[in-house]
């Protein structure tokens, strides 16, 4: 599908997809490395800009130590918008690094909400077991929790 869409945007009837393209710093200028895949959709650029220096790292069996270690060429990653003609956006190793923690803490605060949510649900359905005459230790079995906990449960509520 990726490319299918890709071959899509080449021939300038897909829109909405990006290319991407990865490209490390030598002596002879700026060198392309191939990343697969080059196109993608949806999301921000430096999202999908992102996305691509993971791609790269993966596909080239480069870790962040190596690109990041003293004396390594300098990375950055282009994303060319759907529109031909149109200027690509450049991100440097700093904005992508930044981007992935910016995810990860949001990733962290969407899991940390869900969690949150699993608990009240998980603390009614046993206040609920418990008022229906389900025994203790049957709750405890299930919910994985321990007796004091559902004491207090029961005593707060």
């Amino acid at each position: 599908m990726v490319e299918e869409a890709g071959e899509l945007a080449v021939a300038g009837q897909g829109a909405g997809y990006y290319r991407m393209e990865v490209q490390l710093r030598d002596e002879q200028g700026w060198q392309v490395r191939k990343i697969s895949p080059e196109w993608g959709s949806g999301g921000s650029p430096v999202d999908l800009a992102v996305d691509a220096f993971q791609a790269y790292l993966s596909q080239h069996g480069r870790t962040l130590e190596e690109v990041t270690a003293p004396g390594a060429p300098a990375v950055r990653v282009l994303v060319r918008p759907p529109q031909r003609g149109g200027r690509p956006e450049v991100f440097v190793l700093r904005e992508l690094m930044e981007q992935r923690v910016r995810r990860a803490a949001a990733l962290r605060a969407d899991a940390e909400r869900r969690l949150r949510d699993a608990r009240r649900l998980l603390r009614t359905a046993v206040a609920e077991a418990s008022d229906a005459g389900i025994p203790q230790s049957v709750l405890v079995r299930l919910s994985g929790w321990s007796r004091e906990t559902l004491r207090r449960l029961e005593r707060n509520g």
